[in-house]
């Protein structure tokens, strides 16, 4: 159940409290309670008013139900207050929320993203051109992909987890283990990324086990490789690492992608 689902049902909880209320308070009798302490407890006393006089009635202890009833009765009158305060206060937030966001159109409601999107984004065209491009996908080591992603997509590692949340936030197109020919050799580099308003292609390599030796041997091959290729360091090729002591943050994701892949403001 979503939040406004949740308030509606609050309201139509707490309408039915009122009205039950509602019926007990027109039975309910005439005047209000007065409750005066005593040595031995208390003393009961409805009040009455009518036209400007005021009658004051003891209540004798046989008929202690009155005071029950006016006691309920005064009880009922602040809660209905109450319920009335938080159905107009519910109902205020509801009419300042819209139920459909302009982000829900731009991005999440089927037949109206795609066409706001060419509309008010210039590179979605070329994005989704880019995107529909068919290409060779990792069908290696299937059993490693245990991580599912915001996207959609299950990925190696939590930290790959992290950096898919990254680019979906910032709308950044990508494909996961994109195959890359250099040699006769097909590599699979974490994400291949179109950045359409320069319309070049960037790779993203995450290093995420640089404490183990044989890896980092690995690591730097597979770097020499890319650079081999055309995809340098700072240009086109996007390089993070992490060690057990030092893993890779949110943060460190969110600059990397605001350095390397967001048009700079004039």
């Amino acid at each position: 159940m979503n939040k406004t689902s949740s308030q509606e049902q609050r309201i139509d909880d707490l309408k039915s409290e009122l009205a039950k209320i509602t019926k007990e308070l027109s039975k309910a009798p005439n005047g209000s309670l007065n409750a005066v302490k005593t040595s031995n407890g208390f003393k009961y006393f409805q009040i009455e008013k009518n036209h400007g006089t005021v009658k004051r009635t003891y209540i004798k202890k046989e008929k202690i139900a009155l005071a029950t009833a006016l006691a309920k009765k005064r009880y009922n009158k602040v809660r209905k207050k109450e319920i009335e305060n938080e159905i107009a206060s519910i109902k205020l937030k509801l009419d300042r929320t819209p139920k459909i966001s302009s982000t829900d159109l731009l991005y999440n409601i089927p037949g109206y993203s795609n066409l706001l999107q060419a509309l008010l984004n210039p590179n979605y065209i070329k994005q989704q051109k880019w995107l529909s491009q068919p290409y060779i996908h990792n069908d290696k080591h299937q059993e490693t992909l245990r991580f599912k992603t915001s996207a959609g997509i299950t990925v190696r590692s939590k930290s790959e987890t992290l950096i898919v949340r990254g680019l979906s936030d910032y709308s950044i197109p990508f494909k996961y283990e994109c195959g890359l020919e250099i040699n006769g050799t097909i590599y699979f580099p974490d994400f291949t990324i179109y950045k359409a308003s320069e319309d070049i292609e960037l790779i993203w390599e995450h290093f995420g086990m640089m404490d183990n030796t044989e890896y980092r041997f690995n690591a730097m091959n597979k770097l020499n490789s890319y650079i081999n290729k055309g995809y340098v360091p700072g240009h086109n090729l996007i390089c993070t690492f992490e060690t057990i002591n030092s893993p890779l943050t949110e943060d460190i994701i969110k600059r990397t992608i605001e350095a390397y892949l967001l048009d700079k403001k004039v």
